[in-house]
């Protein structure tokens, strides 16, 4: 389970679903949340991951989603077995 949780949602909605998220996730099967991971992206390469009319991720924000999540892949090798 991979989740972003984009700028419009509150920060302590945002902690109560990563919390809530991670509990589940517990033993059963993997979770992470990309919200740091996306952020860095943005500040790095001064690109927002939503459209600046709405909240819906922009073309730099499947990047930057889809790079988080390769990263931890290759960290997690075991996940990519059939």
């Amino acid at each position: 389970l991979v989740t972003w949780m984009t700028p419009v949602i509150s920060t302590s909605s945002a902690q109560e679903l990563v919390a809530d998220y991670t509990a589940a996730a517990k033993g059963k099967f993997p979770y992470i949340d990309i919200s740091t991971a996306i952020a860095s992206s943005s500040a790095a390469t001064g690109e927002s991951p939503v459209w600046p009319c709405d909240d819906h991720w922009s073309a730099a924000g499947h990047e930057f989603a889809a790079e988080a999540i390769y990263e931890y892949l290759e960290a997690h090798p075991s996940l990519l077995q059939k």
